[in-house]
């Protein structure tokens, strides 16, 4: 090797790890900006209970509703049926049943996609591809491009959904 590459390489590696810290800087704060946005869009106390009493009035709005934020952000019905979905419902034990059900699949050799609720430590643990959380750049980047395409829309749908209900109360 030549004298010249053996001082430059070191410099390279540092140069390197320079930018590597600045990108990881970089993402940690995108990242908690995502969570403090996320965290913008919970519920309080007295909207939940609100929800609570009326969630049976509501429950026949709850598949069209999702069907509806599903195409704001580009997923199509043929989408979600191509899927293979196990979901789990229930009062106790939902976590562990899936995280046997995500572990014996994959360990089979099958692609898995998991999803739980809450988190216990952090956000992006909820998402998990083959027994993975997402990275940091990734959780960043979907959670902003599905918010941006939702915040796009959200008037759309208001002056959409305003539009039909003043057309049903002049019938």
């Amino acid at each position: 090797m030549s004298p010249l590459v053996k001082t430059c390489v070191p410099f390279a590696t540092k140069l390197t790890t320079k930018i590597d810290v600045n990108k990881k800087y970089e993402v940690c704060r995108k990242l908690k900006e995502c969570v403090k946005t996320l965290n913008t869009l919970q519920s309080n106390a007295q909207t939940l209970e609100k929800t609570r009493l009326t969630r049976d009035k509501l429950a026949p709005l709850h598949v069209p509703n999702m069907v509806k934020w599903a195409s704001r952000v580009g997923i199509t019905l043929d989408d979600i049926d191509r899927l293979k979905v196990i979901h789990v419902s229930g009062t106790k034990g939902k976590g562990s049943t899936c995280a046997y059900c995500e572990s014996i699949l994959r360990h089979q050799g099958f692609k898995t996609g998991f999803f739980s609720s809450p988190h216990l430590v952090e956000v992006r643990e909820r998402f998990q591809v083959n027994g993975q959380p997402l990275s940091r750049e990734k959780f960043v980047d979907y959670f902003w491009d599905v918010y941006n395409k939702l915040e796009a829309t959200k008037i759309f749908c208001f002056m959409t959904s305003e539009f039909y209900r003043n057309l049903c109360e002049i019938q």
